[in-house]
């Protein structure tokens, strides 16, 4: 891949007005790798936001990177209020197709 994206980076200096505090979590579930491919986790907590995860899912070998920035306000909400996410496929083109 020729550019390389940092998107938890840039929500984390997004959110910097919101005063993220880590939430402690298991070492071993903030990193997760496993043969081809890589888990980064990382939880927060801000004033009036419950949770906020940010989590990139590296895959190797076909150079897949989704980077994703969820936030809820309370533990009632099955559904984050924010859902961003950024999924990086090098090896797909779309290309728009317009039939005049």
């Amino acid at each position: 891949m020729a550019a390389s994206i940092d998107f938890v980076g840039q929500a984390k200096q997004s959110m910097s007005a919101l005063r993220l505090t880590p939430i402690d979590l298991d070492p071993q579930l903030a990193r997760i790798e496993a043969e081809g491919g890589t888990i980064e986790l990382e939880l927060f907590k801000a004033d009036k936001l419950e949770k906020v995860v940010l989590c990139t899912i590296n895959i190797q070998e076909s150079g897949v990177v989704e980077s994703t920035a969820m936030a809820w306000p309370d533990d009632n909400h099955n559904l984050p209020i924010l859902w961003c996410n950024l999924t990086i496929v090098p090896s797909v083109v779309i290309l728009p197709l317009f039939r005049l």
